[in-house]
Protein backbone atom coordinates (compact mmCIF):
# COMPACT_ATOMS: atom_id res chain seq x y z
CA UNK A 1 0.00 0.00 0.00
CA UNK A 2 1.09 3.55 -0.70
CA UNK A 3 1.73 5.94 2.15
CA UNK A 4 2.18 9.11 0.08
CA UNK A 5 -0.68 10.28 -2.14
CA UNK A 6 -0.20 9.45 -5.82
CA UNK A 7 -2.38 10.49 -8.74
CA UNK A 8 -2.55 7.83 -11.44
CA UNK A 9 -4.48 8.07 -14.70
CA UNK A 10 -5.20 4.95 -16.76
CA UNK A 11 -5.90 5.62 -20.45
CA UNK A 12 -7.45 3.45 -23.15
CA UNK A 13 -9.51 4.21 -26.24
CA UNK A 14 -13.17 4.33 -25.21
CA UNK A 15 -12.89 4.32 -21.41
CA UNK A 16 -15.60 1.67 -21.07
CA UNK A 17 -13.51 -1.53 -20.81
CA UNK A 18 -9.76 -1.65 -20.14
CA UNK A 19 -9.12 1.61 -18.31
CA UNK A 20 -12.00 1.35 -15.81
CA UNK A 21 -11.00 -2.26 -15.13
CA UNK A 22 -7.33 -1.30 -14.73
CA UNK A 23 -8.21 1.64 -12.47
CA UNK A 24 -10.26 -0.62 -10.19
CA UNK A 25 -7.45 -3.19 -10.04
CA UNK A 26 -4.85 -0.50 -9.22
CA UNK A 27 -7.07 1.05 -6.54
CA UNK A 28 -7.31 -2.35 -4.86
CA UNK A 29 -3.54 -2.89 -5.07
CA UNK A 30 -2.44 0.62 -4.04
CA UNK A 31 -4.96 1.41 -1.34
CA UNK A 32 -6.64 4.65 -0.32
CA UNK A 33 -3.55 6.88 -0.64
CA UNK A 34 -3.74 6.51 -4.43
CA UNK A 35 -6.13 8.58 -6.50
CA UNK A 36 -6.60 6.33 -9.53
CA UNK A 37 -8.76 7.68 -12.36
CA UNK A 38 -9.34 6.70 -15.97
CA UNK A 39 -10.02 8.39 -19.29
CA UNK A 40 -10.22 7.62 -22.99
CA UNK A 41 -8.76 9.05 -26.16
CA UNK A 42 -11.86 8.36 -28.27
CA UNK A 43 -14.82 8.41 -25.91
CA UNK A 44 -18.23 9.92 -25.49
CA UNK A 45 -18.38 11.42 -22.01
CA UNK A 46 -20.75 9.76 -19.59
CA UNK A 47 -21.02 6.29 -21.10
CA UNK A 48 -21.15 3.45 -18.58
CA UNK A 49 -18.67 0.59 -18.54
CA UNK A 50 -19.78 -2.25 -20.78
CA UNK A 51 -21.97 -4.87 -19.16
CA UNK A 52 -19.24 -7.46 -19.80
CA UNK A 53 -16.62 -5.30 -18.06
CA UNK A 54 -18.94 -4.83 -15.08
CA UNK A 55 -19.57 -8.60 -14.90
CA UNK A 56 -15.89 -9.57 -15.30
CA UNK A 57 -14.91 -7.06 -12.61
CA UNK A 58 -17.56 -8.40 -10.23
CA UNK A 59 -16.23 -11.94 -10.70
CA UNK A 60 -12.94 -10.84 -9.09
CA UNK A 61 -14.57 -8.69 -6.40
CA UNK A 62 -14.31 -5.29 -8.09
CA UNK A 63 -17.16 -2.84 -8.64
CA UNK A 64 -17.18 -0.58 -11.70
CA UNK A 65 -20.94 -0.21 -12.24
CA UNK A 66 -20.79 3.47 -11.24
CA UNK A 67 -18.10 4.23 -13.83
CA UNK A 68 -18.82 6.85 -16.48
CA UNK A 69 -16.44 7.47 -19.36
CA UNK A 70 -14.38 10.66 -19.55
CA UNK A 71 -12.55 12.20 -22.47
CA UNK A 72 -8.83 12.71 -21.89
CA UNK A 73 -9.13 16.33 -23.05
CA UNK A 74 -11.17 17.03 -19.90
CA UNK A 75 -8.40 15.84 -17.57
CA UNK A 76 -6.00 18.35 -16.02
CA UNK A 77 -2.78 16.49 -16.76
CA UNK A 78 -0.81 18.80 -14.47
CA UNK A 79 -2.56 17.01 -11.59
CA UNK A 80 -1.41 13.55 -12.68
CA UNK A 81 1.78 11.89 -11.39
CA UNK A 82 1.75 8.75 -13.55
CA UNK A 83 -0.15 7.76 -16.70
CA UNK A 84 -0.71 4.10 -17.51
CA UNK A 85 -1.52 3.51 -21.19
CA UNK A 86 -3.33 0.30 -22.17
CA UNK A 87 -1.10 -0.27 -25.22
CA UNK A 88 2.18 1.00 -26.66
CA UNK A 89 0.19 2.62 -29.49
CA UNK A 90 -1.90 4.59 -26.99
CA UNK A 91 1.29 5.67 -25.20
CA UNK A 92 2.64 6.88 -28.54
CA UNK A 93 -0.57 8.85 -29.14
CA UNK A 94 -0.32 10.42 -25.69
CA UNK A 95 3.17 11.66 -26.48
CA UNK A 96 2.52 12.70 -30.10
CA UNK A 97 -1.01 14.10 -30.05
CA UNK A 98 -1.33 15.24 -26.47
CA UNK A 99 2.25 16.30 -25.74
CA UNK A 100 2.44 14.22 -22.57
CA UNK A 101 6.02 14.09 -21.39
CA UNK A 102 5.53 12.93 -17.82
CA UNK A 103 5.85 9.51 -16.24
CA UNK A 104 4.24 7.04 -18.63
CA UNK A 105 3.87 3.29 -18.19
CA UNK A 106 2.89 1.13 -21.16
CA UNK A 107 0.79 -2.00 -20.85
CA UNK A 108 0.03 -4.40 -23.67
CA UNK A 109 -3.67 -5.15 -23.26
CA UNK A 110 -5.85 -5.51 -26.33
CA UNK A 111 -9.37 -4.12 -26.43
CA UNK A 112 -12.05 -6.74 -25.63
CA UNK A 113 -14.92 -4.52 -26.81
CA UNK A 114 -17.58 -6.56 -28.58
CA UNK A 115 -15.79 -9.88 -28.09
CA UNK A 116 -17.93 -11.45 -25.35
CA UNK A 117 -17.50 -12.17 -21.66
CA UNK A 118 -14.61 -14.63 -22.07
CA UNK A 119 -12.51 -11.92 -23.72
CA UNK A 120 -13.27 -9.61 -20.79
CA UNK A 121 -12.26 -12.30 -18.33
CA UNK A 122 -8.95 -12.71 -20.18
CA UNK A 123 -8.55 -8.92 -20.12
CA UNK A 124 -9.03 -8.83 -16.35
CA UNK A 125 -6.47 -11.60 -15.91
CA UNK A 126 -3.98 -9.85 -18.20
CA UNK A 127 -4.50 -6.53 -16.41
CA UNK A 128 -4.02 -8.17 -13.01
CA UNK A 129 -0.75 -9.71 -14.17
CA UNK A 130 0.62 -6.57 -15.84
CA UNK A 131 -0.52 -4.20 -13.10
CA UNK A 132 1.17 -6.24 -10.37
CA UNK A 133 4.57 -4.94 -11.51
CA UNK A 134 3.16 -1.42 -11.95
CA UNK A 135 1.83 -1.45 -8.39
CA UNK A 136 5.14 -2.76 -7.05
CA UNK A 137 7.00 -0.03 -8.94
CA UNK A 138 4.74 2.70 -7.53
CA UNK A 139 5.01 1.29 -4.01
CA UNK A 140 8.81 1.02 -4.21
CA UNK A 141 9.03 4.61 -5.51
CA UNK A 142 6.78 5.65 -2.63
CA UNK A 143 9.13 4.00 -0.13
CA UNK A 144 12.13 5.92 -1.52
CA UNK A 145 10.49 9.29 -0.86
Amino acid sequence: MLSNPRRVLVVCSGNTCRSPLAAAILRAKLGPAADVQSAGLETADGSPATKEAIAAAAEVGLAISDHRSRDLRKVDMSCVDVVVAATPNLAHQLRRDHGFLGSLIELNVQDPYGMGIDAYRRTVKTLQEQLESVAQLLISEDCRK
